[in-house]
């Protein structure tokens, strides 16, 4: 049988898939346009952090940083305590996970874009035009990115490493 171990999560109202912090800590994003941590251990709400519109996706976390997208086209990278990192207009709503790879984010968004940002200053890295608007979330495999478009299409799109300067 399942059992209801944290209850307050269920305060968070609607929205994202939930991701489970390394420190115990779960993040999810809101159909109330904010980003909210809750205690494994305690169900109680830990921080919450407003967006410009709803967090419909699932956050991504990694090196002490939570990344998330919101239906306002930014994206948002918080600290695990929920201080703004940095955010950014990746053009289009994002509602997938974020992709952490090396140190670039990858989003997918709505305006049929995959979009990738450096991880440490949301820096636009490059972007590739899909045809038509992107729902799915993206996946890696070290030299190529995959996600589905919502015109039926399967991309896989390879990653270049940046020139040296």
């Amino acid at each position: 049988p399942l059992h209801d171990l944290v209850h307050g999560a269920s305060q968070r109202p609607g929205g994202a898939d939930a991701v489970l912090e390394e420190r115990g800590v779960v993040v999810c994003g809101g159909k109330d346009r904010a980003v909210h941590a809750f205690s494994l251990s305690t169900g109680g709400r830990l921080w919450r952090y407003p967006t410009d519109g709803a967090a419909d996706g699932a956050a991504a976390i990694a090196a002490g940083a939570v990344y998330i997208g919101a239906q306002s086209g930014t994206l948002y990278s918080l600290t695990t305590d929920g201080t703004l990192r940095w955010k950014r207009d990746v053009g289009g709503a994002v509602n997938s996970r974020p992709l952490i790879a090396g140190s670039a984010v990858f989003v997918t968004t709505y305006a049929a874009e995959l979009v990738a940002v450096d991880a440490g200053s949301g820096e636009p890295v490059g972007a590739y035009r899909a045809g038509s608007a992107i729902y799915s979330s993206p996946e890696a495999d070290g030299t190529r990115i995959y996600f589905g478009s919502n015109g039926g299409v399967f991309h896989a799109v390879r990653v270049e490493p940046p020139a040296a300067s």
